[in-house]
């Protein structure tokens, strides 16, 4: 997470936990800059070290190389309005709930934008 990402988390839970309206600069979200498109994308993989497989492709992959992203797979992690998510999870397990979790803090400070 990058440092400016972080730290508008940290203002946004130190103002609720202060009984104030925590508030959320999304600009620094990278979705939001460039007009909707992200320069640079940050992925984080553990290198199970399987030859021709993702992770150890991407772990030898030299500083110009490009992927394609095609299309989303799975059921993807959708949040109802309401009720209680409970997510058992460890080791590098956690990092693939980072962005859940983070929606999650935006949703329950009411910092999400409707729609």
């Amino acid at each position: 997470m990058k440092k400016e990402i972080y730290a508008e988390y940290m203002k946004a839970i130190e103002a609720f936990k202060n009984g104030k309206q925590p508030s959320f600069n999304e600009d620094v979200l990278p979705e939001n800059a460039n007009g909707g498109w992200a320069k640079e994308i940050t992925i984080t993989c553990k290198n199970y070290e399987i030859q021709g497989g993702m992770s150890h492709t991407l772990h030898n992959a030299k500083k110009d190389d490009i992927f394609q992203i095609k299309a989303l797979m799975g059921k993807g992690l959708e949040l109802e309005n309401d009720g209680t998510y409970l997510v058992f999870v460890g080791g590098t397990g956690i990092l693939v709930f980072l962005d859940l979790i983070s929606l999650m803090i935006r949703h329950s400070l009411g910092l999400l934008s409707p729609g």
